[in-house]
């Protein structure tokens, strides 16, 4: 029978520690963080290389064609012509004939207003002026009567000088023949004298009134012309509390509700006539030397491109921006409502050939310095300096760096804008569903 070694020393095997599990754990740890700062470390410095998928990234190629001078605007849409609604004689709102938004003709009643205090100093005038005017009337029918009067003397006295006159010769026939005493006839003869004296004196003196009394007549006339216009105006001022349309057009606004008080002169809305419209734009004062009237700007509204042109540029300068105002070049253009925004194209200058770089995202990251530039089989892309001169709303001019054919990338470079090299890899489910023809 064997003998059996009951020691146990052939099972005897070494058993790992907690200790040295922990300390292999952590280096294992370490080894793995130490290799992802690296990678990352590799993959940030300037002038490493980044992966990137060519899913997500927008190419364009670098070509030739027309540069056209013209800036980005926005302008808003105004009426060519508004007239504003002032209360001409402050009151109180009695009634609204019309609403906000409804089309008036001229004349058209707006609003009623009432001013007891007003009205009762109008009828006051009123009577004052009715009473100066019945004195002047009393006036002029004086004069009238007294140039009647004169007028009358002067016919008497002819008369009795004619009369007279006539008794005179008949006299002087009846003294011949001695049937008439000489003393008579003397009485006669220096009566009809002293009629023929007085005549002409009234003569004189109708002739000097006349004068008198016309300059006199001319003054009355002068005055109750001056008062009847008056009379005319004081009534013609109790229409002020009937405020109506001044012409015909939309009313755009009215601030007015009823029973409220008004003041004289205050703004209560506004009428547009709906003939035309005009945009009015601010634009930056870097092109106000090559802002001109007479150029045109485009936009697109209702599925139409249509043509407005700088009408009027202000003088003034507020806030680093130069206002203009445009106009459509056809005069029956449909017109817009007020206030709508109206995105244009204002052309500066005639277009010219140049090489073409469209715009992107890029441009946020690089400032139009520099640009990744793929490689001739589309698998790597590296960074290039380049130069851009005059832009466009929808590209830029490339003055250096680039040539004609180049394909660049125009997306963004956020995550990898401090890169020198891309490496561009294809996503394998994009490349399936290329593959399938699907489009997403």
């Amino acid at each position: 029978m064997e003998a059996r070694d009951l020691s146990g020393a052939g099972m005897d095997r070494a058993v790992p520690t907690q200790h040295s599990l922990r300390a292999w754990g952590l280096s294992l740890l370490l080894l793995v963080v130490a290799a992802s700062v690296g990678t990352y470390l590799l993959r940030r410095s300037p002038g490493g290389e980044r992966t990137v998928k060519a899913s997500t990234l927008e190419l364009m190629t670098v070509h030739l064609g027309g540069l056209s001078d013209e800036i980005r605007i926005r302008g808003t849409v105004l009426p060519l012509e508004t007239v504003s609604l002032d209360a001409v004689q402050g009151g109180r709102i009695e009634e609204i004939c019309v609403d906000e938004g409804a089309r008036v003709e001229a004349g058209t009643r707006l609003l009623r207003l009432s001013n007891t205090a007003f009205e009762l100093r109008l009828l006051a005038q009123e009577v004052e002026i009715t009473g100066q005017l019945h004195t002047l009337e009393g006036t002029r029918l004086t004069l009238e009567r007294e140039h009647l009067a004169r007028q009358r003397q002067i016919l008497a006295l002819e008369y009795q000088v004619k009369r007279l006159t006539q008794d005179a010769a008949d006299q002087e026939a009846l003294v011949r023949q001695q049937i008439l005493s000489t003393a008579a006839y003397r009485a006669t003869r220096q009566e009809l004298a002293y009629n023929h004296s007085l005549l002409e004196a009234e003569t004189r003196g109708l002739a000097l009134d006349a004068q008198i009394r016309q300059r006199r007549l001319d003054q009355v006339d002068r005055d109750l012309a001056r008062l009847e216009t008056s009379l005319r105006l004081i009534r013609e001022s109790l229409g002020q509390l009937v405020i109506t349309a001044p012409i015909s057009g939309q009313l755009t606004q009215l601030d007015a509700v009823l029973g409220t008080s008004i003041d004289t002169g205050q703004r209560l809305g506004r009428i547009d006539r709906p003939q035309g419209f005009k945009v009015r734009a601010d634009i930056d004062e870097f092109y106000v030397d090559r802002i001109r009237t007479g150029q045109t700007a485009s936009f697109v509204a209702q599925g139409q491109e249509r043509e407005v042109v700088v009408d009027k540029i202000y003088p003034e300068v507020r806030d680093s921006l130069v206002r203009v105002d445009l106009t459509p070049i056809d005069a029956a253009a449909a017109s817009f409502p007020r206030g709508q925004t109206l995105h244009l194209r204002l052309l500066l200058g005639a277009p010219r050939e140049a090489l073409l770089l469209t715009r992107g995202a890029f441009f946020e990251q690089t400032a139009g310095a520099w640009i990744f530039v793929l490689s001739a089989d589309g698998r790597r892309a590296e960074r290039r300096a380049i130069r851009l001169g005059q832009a466009s709303p929808e590209s830029f001019e490339v003055l250096d760096g680039l040539a004609a054919g180049d394909t660049v990338i125009i997306s963004s470079y956020r995550g990898f804008e401090d890169a020198h090299n891309l490496r561009l890899v294809v996503d394998p489910m994009h490349s399936a569903h290329e593959a399938a023809g699907d489009p997403s």
